[in-house]
């Protein structure tokens, strides 16, 4: 060996002759005197020595490097299934039971030929029984005191409305699930006085609303003494919006 090539190694830290060690694969090199070090470094063939005299960052770091990789990776980890365990234990308005205060019912009886007269004669309150999907209902329908303004394409179309209050299931405990409902049909009769109020162009809309999801289908007449509304996909209902129609 060259006296050049030991004055270089004289010259390194221990730290870096400790590398220079572990790239010559030398056995045994941390136990060794800083002397006993270099004359090992120095047994070693003069090429090999030489290429590995230029410590580089990622030879005094690289350690270091997987470490802390292995550190982020755990926490990762840890952080996914935390994220994951609270999703899956955090109660949602979707996935919730439901109860009766998740329902409202608005029913509008339209006629073009309605009068403040034909709000009179209809019945204030209407004990009302009916089925929502495997649900049995109940409820009362109470009138408004005024007309309301309504149009239908383009045509004035004034209407008696009713909303439905102390609404009540004799099952919902067996049926507590949205998913339950989905596709299914809300059914009750109404009264035939009610159906001939305005004549043979009296129509029903029935708006019902299931948490923030409301199902219309619009005026439709009631020949069958049944008011019906099908109900959609509970997973993407529409946006609520009273009185429309």
């Amino acid at each position: 060996m060259s006296e050049a090539l030991r004055e270089a190694l004289e010259s390194k830290l221990r730290e870096e002759l400790n590398l220079i060690a572990r790239k010559l694969r030398l056995r045994g090199y941390r136990s060794l005197k800083r002397d006993r070090l270099i004359a090992a470094i120095l047994d070693c063939d003069e090429q090999r020595v030489r290429r590995c005299l230029s410590v580089t960052w990622w030879d005094r770091f690289h350690g270091h490097v997987y470490g802390f990789a292995s550190v982020i990776a755990l926490l990762f980890s840890v952080a996914v299934v935390v994220i994951g365990y609270l999703a899956a234990t955090e109660p949602t308005a979707s996935i919730a039971p439901l109860t009766a205060s998740d329902f409202a019912l608005r029913l509008a009886i339209g006629s073009y030929d309605f009068s403040e007269k034909d709000v009179q004669q209809a019945p204030k309150v209407i004990p009302c029984r009916g089925t929502l999907g495997p649900l049995f209902m109940y409820f009362d329908l109470v009138r408004l005191d005024a007309l309301e303004d309504g149009t239908t394409r383009g045509a004035s179309r004034p209407r008696i409305v009713y909303n439905a209050e102390r609404i009540r299931f004799a099952n919902l405990d067996s049926h507590p699930s949205l998913g339950e409902l989905s596709g299914t049909e809300l059914r009750f009769p109404v009264p035939a006085s009610l159906r001939e109020l305005g004549g043979p162009e009296t129509v029903f809309d029935t708006n019902l609303y299931i948490r923030d999801r409301w199902f219309t289908d619009g005026y439709r007449k009631c020949e069958s003494g049944t008011v019906t509304q099908s109900i959609g996909d509970l997973g993407a209902g529409d946006s609520p919006e009273p009185g429309s129609g």
